[in-house]
Formats: structure tokens, sequence, C-alpha cells
């Protein structure tokens, strides 16, 4: 609500935020499945059919048309990121699930429903890895 009030304030006529939205999801999905991509695989040509690949699924072009909240992706996508690049630990990593989860819990509820299992698992892993090293 925040950003359509701003530009609505400052523009004439009805202001269409619908097409940035997917703009914004079409680039952070390409951009979250490069980084996905890149720890498995290093080979740019592979990393670029892939992300192509991925970004192009016909069911995501389809909720972009129906559904624009559940184009978001990309939260899913980086929940995923989260998950696989734990090896190295950071400081921030708390935070950055939090924004996450509040971020889908913002655009809609069974994007967030998707992303929790993901958090789950991550908790999981740090909770085994601190049991496997105390040992």
């Amino acid at each position: 609500m925040l950003f359509r009030s701003i530009f609505t304030r400052n523009l004439v006529g009805d202001f269409q935020y619908f097409g940035i939205w997917l703009m914004l999801c079409f680039i952070l999905q390409s951009l979250l499945t490069y980084k996905i991509l890149r720890l498995f695989q290093q080979d740019r040509l592979c990393l670029y059919l892939g992300t192509i690949s991925i970004s192009l699924v016909p069911f995501w072009l389809e909720k972009t048309s129906i559904h624009f909240s559940l184009s978001g992706h990309f939260l899913i996508l980086s929940a995923i990121y989260l998950v696989l690049n734990d090896r190295e630990p950071s400081k921030f990593e708390g935070f950055k699930w939090r924004v996450l989860l509040f971020a889908a819990l913002g655009i809609h509820a069974y994007i967030f429903a998707m992303i929790l299992p993901f958090y789950l698992v991550s908790i999981a892993n740090k909770f085994l890895s601190i049991r496997k090293i105390s040992r």
C-alpha cells in the first residue's frame, strides 16, 4: 500500500503497479535461480541455460496472468537458497529468515506456508550440526 500511495500521489490518473511487481518477480526469480545453480555448477553456459529454463517455466508464466501475488516464486527460491547455502555461517542469517518470512506473509499466506518448512529444516540443520560438534 505504501508503495502504491507514493506513486499515485505523484502521477496523473490510475497507476498500474502490477507490471512493476511482475518485472521484479521475474528479475528476482532469475537472479536466485542463477545463484542456486551456481552452488552446483560453474560452467557459464549451463548456468545461463538453466536460469532461462527455470525462469520461463510455463506454470509460473500462467500464474502471472491469473493471480499476481502467487507470482512471487522468488520467495520460495530465496528459502531454498538459504537452506542450501548454510555452509558459511552468517550473523545475519536469522535476520534474512525473518525478513523472508515476513515478506511471504505479507504477500500471500500460501507462499508463507511453503517457506515455513524450509525455515524449520534450516533450524533442524543448525541443531543437528551443533549436536554433532558437541560430541
